[in-house]
């Protein structure tokens, strides 16, 4: 199975195509019996993970080196990609691809060496039936990943080993001012494996260093974690292929974001992860245990006993270091073992072996490696990269560019030509193409390439120059770009003619130094026909200048034929600007004497006019003593003019923003070093800032990148710019607040940089704070009001005619009051709060809401069994406010004194009339007895004698006595009666209340039992309904319903059955109970007055004092409530009890 890669199709099919071509050689060669099916020894390399897999790759060259040239061997390779795949579903496919591929006569396996844990568990899973007898050689393993085998004596292998502690003592020799050791780890079973084995190791660090074990981080968190650190941190990349959301990445993706800080030292324990910004370590070498596992498996298929190989190796580990980086941080090669093994230094031996053959070249590596313009060389067929210098592996930002293919970059294709290839004779060929660099953004440029053949090798030189600004402003500069392009194009010819002797060096290694000669002078004839001016300069030690060589492009540029430069060198330095000649001088010298690079610009006089001439050139000393230059001459006349337009128009660009009345400033989003500054905050800071980091300078106290710096919002997860991000701050230095509006924008040189503008806002956030203040005095009034306060806002519809009101706020009495919580209300209409459509008064409050005139009203809410005083004003049109008392204990006041005023003039007409009555009584039955009295007197004074006619006047008198004192004796007990039921009456109304929820349904069912034999006696039916829950004194509403029940009982309808029933509802925020009857009924001229003290229908046919509903009225009303009664004459009557419902029931 073939491994994962991502390539294109155009990619895939010329793969495709070069297999087939090398297969159908192998064809060829076998039918002519270059090589024999007899004796083949068949070794099967099964890896874990796709072809282009860093490990995988270098373990695969390692074996192909030892084995693959060997007679008698077949070696193949086959991926288990497991990197992408690893369900059960897809082993059980590839077991049985692999059945039908390995077992069949002619095409079983001898040897299967497996590479990494998962190759290494699916052989020991699958050998019995895919590799029943083939011996198996391991690499690729830690010593913990090892499964025991069923038939170990069958295996052996090479287990690979971690360098901790020589990594990190050598990482510390090279930054001794350390202080913490970050270790970078991810989530997969391999990352969580590796972390594992390393674990003891790093303990002993700790007391050394601060440990920050980095381990399973989320991958954006882990990025903003070492970018905050400072270069006393020495970071430990151990692997990243996974993190715990459960995303891949990639051995280079996990490489970069532990290099995501520059300035960091990073070291790894796996030659693979070094060249992806990782300077290096003791690291395991793929390529080694690749090589170890091969010569394993050769002496196993060389020796019989198979028994003899159970002993498992293990490959030392090597230095290895990445000399970019080194330089780049600064690291002295003297610090390095000298054992150490530096990559990246291939131009260097290059140069070293051309040297040493006594070949003479004027050109260099250094021309191609630190040349300022973007150099790519490529096969011209698959379009894959085979070197770069360094501006392009910073330009495109790829750690693994060399290897890659122009189709993983290209984004776009011209529509002329999909790659640049197949130009003959050396001429430039011009493409305009759009790639995608690393950190996702794409970038217009121009690609100028050309196809050199250097004996049979065709090899494709590309010059890419970014227009991306040029892009942009297109149309307003649209001439200076077509300019700078044919300037560019001149310029990229010159740079093909130079790159091709390089091309032809770095080729033609193994050649032989006559080979080289010759070579060499077909890229003269090349450099003869290029339109750029390639040169060899000469100057003796006595000063002696000469031109051994000058292109013919000299001529076209200066106007002096080139026999007359070559015979005398003068000429051409006679057309050199005399102000520019000193300083031409002086460089010439300064580059013979230390042998640096020169590089130059001057003025030309020439038959054209003045013209710019950009010179560089590389020194060497010959035998002689004299120093020789080669180099070339590129006019630039159309770049200087381009330039100069372009610094008027960066020069009006800066006026405009020290017009701007803020601080504007533009810093780099990786070193924070401050690139612009605008003259206000030039003044503001007194002292030229430039260059300097933002974070030391803008601000103070910092000890690193401030903690609320936005840089990590102003890029998208592609890295492309995000809006404008807003925010305000109070800056540490002079503390004043600004109001910052921030945005990442591409630089001149290509990179992001954020672009701040700063507007001081100190005296908008003065002012905010006394508002502040102002209101959390007012807000601290308004919530601790004990009146209940609410905004309101009028809502109207689409005729403009208000129909409701919307609650924008209220303080905390107001929510006591109506029992819901702020946020219930805030926002929702007055219909939805009061449950009322229209809500209340809504008229009263439009009207002060709409003209402005305050307005007080005193009303009874029955929804919150309240009376309320109610100010209403007007803050502004369609808005009011209102302020609520409440005066319930003030209207109950009211109400009680209203009571017992009326109580009191009942109790008064008792006195003055239902009292006096009987005292009439006893006061005339008195003197008739006195009357009498008087009469026995003047029998006794008159002298009248005889026991007979006192008798007789005795018994004549005593009927009248006696009826006298019957008299008298009822209307002492009447007088008694009243006075008993007026005390009565005043207990009641005295009482202490004991307010609770009531179950009305069972406290009837009490009271019914408690008349249960007046109901039975009197054959009363009784209807009772479920009765909602209530609020009040469960003792003195027993007594309520006890006397309208027995009252229904006594005024019965002879006539008829009598029924009683009780039921109840609530209404209006109240339980509202009905006893109703069938009887008698009531008057109308009656039903006023029946709840009298003392008042009764009919006293001569019933009992009682009068009392009953009256102390029914007293008690209701003390309990919140009311009563009152519907009747008809003959029909019955209907007595209603409102109390305050129960909240929680109802």
């Amino acid at each position: 199975m073939k491994g994962y890669m991502r390539i294109t199709d155009r990619q895939a099919f010329i793969r495709r195509t070069r297999q087939t071509a090398v297969w159908m050689v192998c064809l060829c060669l076998i039918s002519t019996g270059v090589a024999a099916e007899v004796g083949v020894r068949r070794v099967l390399v099964l890896q874990s993970y796709y072809q282009g897999y860093p490990q995988a790759d270098a373990i695969q060259r390692g074996i192909t080196d030892i084995l693959g040239s060997r007679d008698g061997i077949e070696l193949s390779v086959e991926y288990l990609d497991a990197f992408h795949h690893s369900d059960d579903r897809y082993i059980s496919h590839l077991t049985d691809l692999y059945y039908h591929k390995f077992t069949e006569p002619g095409s079983k396996v001898d040897l299967v060496i497996a590479v990494d844990y998962q190759a290494y568990t699916f052989c020991l899973e699958g050998r019995a039936k895919l590799f029943p007898d083939a011996f198996v050689v391991f690499c690729g393993l830690d010593e913990s990943g090892l499964k025991t085998p069923t038939d170990p004596t069958y295996m052996t292998g090479i287990f690979r080993t971690y360098s901790l502690k020589e990594t990190v003592d050598i990482g510390l020799s090279f930054k001794p001012e350390a202080e913490n050791l970050a270790v970078v780890s991810g989530s997969s079973p391999a990352d969580q494996a590796l972390y594992a084995s390393v674990k003891d190791h790093l303990a002993k660090y700790r007391g050394v260093l601060n440990l920050i074990e980095l381990v399973q981080f989320e991958a954006q968190a882990l990025k903003e974690f070492l970018i905050g650190q400072q270069e006393n941190t020495i970071v430990l990349y151990l692997s990243y292929s996974q993190d715990p959301t459960g995303k891949a990445f990639l051995p280079p993706e996990g490489a970069r974001l532990a290099t995501v800080n520059p300035r960091l030292l990073v070291l790894a324990l796996n030659e693979e992860d070094i060249s992806n910004g990782i300077v290096g370590g003791k690291v395991n070498q793929g390529y080694a245990q690749g090589a170890e596992a091969a010569r394993v498996a050769l002496r196993v298929l060389e020796e019989p006993d198979k028994t003899k190989f159970s002993e498992i190796s293990r490959v030392e580990n090597r230095y290895v270091f990445d000399s970019v980086i080194l330089r780049k941080l600064g690291i002295r090669k003297e610090k390095i073992p000298d054992e150490a093994l530096l990559l990246n230094s291939n131009f260097e031996q290059l140069i070293t072996q051309r040297e040493g053959s006594g070949g003479q070249s004027f050109f260099s590596y250094e021309i191609f490696e630190e040349h300022s313009m973007v150099m790519v060389l490529s096969e011209p067929e698959t379009g894959i990269i085979i070197e770069a210098n360094r501006k392009a592996r910073d330009f495109y930002g790829y750690p693994d560019l060399v290897g890659q293919s122009w189709a993983d970059i290209l984004y776009v294709e011209s529509e002329e030509r999909a790659s640049p290839a197949g130009v003959e004779d050396f001429n430039p060929d011009m493409d305009r193409q759009i790639h995608r660099i690393s950190d996702g953004s794409l970038r217009n440029l121009l690609v100028y390439s050309s196809e050199v053949k250097i004996g049979d090798t065709p090899v494709l030189f590309s010059i890419l120059s970014d227009i991306t600004d040029q892009v942009y402003a297109e149309e307003t500069i649209f001439v200076q770009e077509k300019r700078l392009r044919n300037m560019t194009i001149h310029t990229a010819v010159l740079m093909v003619s130079i790159i091709a002797v390089l091309i032809y060096l770095l080729y033609s290694r193994k050649r032989s130094f006559q080979a080289l000669q010759s070579s060499e002078q077909k890229y003269r004839q090349i450099a003869e026909n290029a339109p750029a001016t390639v040169f060899q300069f000469q100057m003796s030690r006595e000063g002696r200048y000469s031109f051994p060589y000058i292109s013919t492009v000299a001529s076209e540029m200066t106007g002096i034929p080139k026999e007359k430069i070559t015979e005398n060198a003068a000429s051409i330095m006679q057309i050199i600007y005399p102000e520019d000649v000193p300083e031409f001088m002086t460089k010439i010298r300064e580059s013979a004497k230390s042998l640096s690079y020169f590089f130059h610009v001057f003025r030309c006089n020439t038959l054209k006019g003045t013209i710019w001439i950009e010179a560089r050139a590389t020194p060497n000393r010959l035998k002689d003593g004299t120093t020789q230059w080669n180099g070339f001459l590129v006019d630039i006349t159309e770049r200087i003019i381009s330039e100069k337009r372009i610094q008027e128009s960066n020069n009006r660009l800066i006026t405009v923003m020290n017009s701007i009345d803020a601080i504007v400033y533009i810093a780099d989003m990786e070193t924070y070093e401050l690139l612009f500054v605008n003259e206000d905050l030039l003044k503001a800071w007194g002292r030229d800032i430039i260059g300097q980091t933002c974070w030391k300078t803008i601000q103070s106290g910092m000890d690193g990148p401030c903690p609320f710096c936005t840089n990590h919002l102003l890029l998208d997860a592609a890295g492309n710019p995000k809006e404008v991000y807003q925010w305000e701050i109070k800056n540490s230095t002079n503390g004043k607040w600004y109001d910052c509006r921030d945005r990442a924008i591409r630089w001149i040189d290509g990179r992001m940089v954020r672009m701040e503008i700063a507007t001081d806002i100190t005296e908008r956030k003065e002012a905010e704070r006394a508002l502040f203040e102002s209101e959390n005095k007012f807000r601290t009034l308004f919530s601790s009001m004990s009146e209940m306060v609410a905004l309101h806002e009028l809502v109207f519809d689409a005729h403009g005619k208000f129909v409701d009101y919307r609650i924008t706020d209220c303080n905390e009495a107001y929510t006591f009051l109506t029992g819901m919580e702020k946020e219930q209300m805030i926002g929702k209409l007055g219909s939805e709060v009061y449950r009322s459509d229209p809500p209340p008064f809504l008229d009263d409050y439009a009207e002060v809401a709409l003209t402005g005139k305050p307005n007080h009203i005193e009303t009874f809410f029955p929804l919150f069994n309240r009376y309320l005083s109610v100010s209403i004003v007007s803050p502004e049109k369609n808005k009011f406010a209102t302020v609520a008392t409440d005066i319930s204990e003030i209207k109950r006041a009211e109400k009680t004194i209203e009571e017992k005023n009326e109580e009191l003039e009942q109790i008064i007409y008792v006195a003055s009339h239902d009292l006096r009555s009987p005292l009439v009584n006893v006061d005339g039955y008195s003197r008739e007895l006195e009357y009498t009295v008087d009469d026995f007197q003047k029998v006794l004074e008159t002298g009248a004698h005889g026991s007979e006619r006192v008798e007789t006047i005795v018994r004549s008198a005593l009927p009248d006595i006696n009826e006298a004192l019957k008299h008298i004796r009822t209307s002492a007990r009447q007088m008694d009666a009243l006075l008993k039921g007026l005390l009565r009456l005043s207990r009641s109304g005295r009482a202490a209340l004991n307010i609770v929820a009531l179950d009305m349904d069972a406290l009837l069912r009490a009271v019914l039992s408690s008349l249960d034999y007046q109901i039975t006696t009197s054959g009363v039916q009784i209807r009772l309904s479920p009765l909602p829950s209530c609020l009040g004194d469960e003792i003195q509403i027993t007594q309520v319903f006890s006397n309208l029940i027995g009252n229904a009982l006594k005024f019965l309808d002879g006539r008829r059955q009598g029924v009683i029933t009780i039921t109840g509802a609530v209404e209006k925020g109240c339980s509202v109970y009905c006893v109703e009857d069938n009887g008698i009924g009531i008057a109308p001229e009656h039903q006023e007055n029946i709840f009298q003290l003392f008042h009764r229908l009919n006293p001569q046919k019933t009992e009682g004092e009068g009392l009953g509903l009256t102390i029914v009225k007293q008690i209701v009303f003390r309990n919140g409530g009311k009563v009152w009664v519907r009747s008809e004459i003959n029909q019955g009557s209907r007595f209603y009890v409102s109390l305050p419902m129960n909240p929680h029931k109802n």
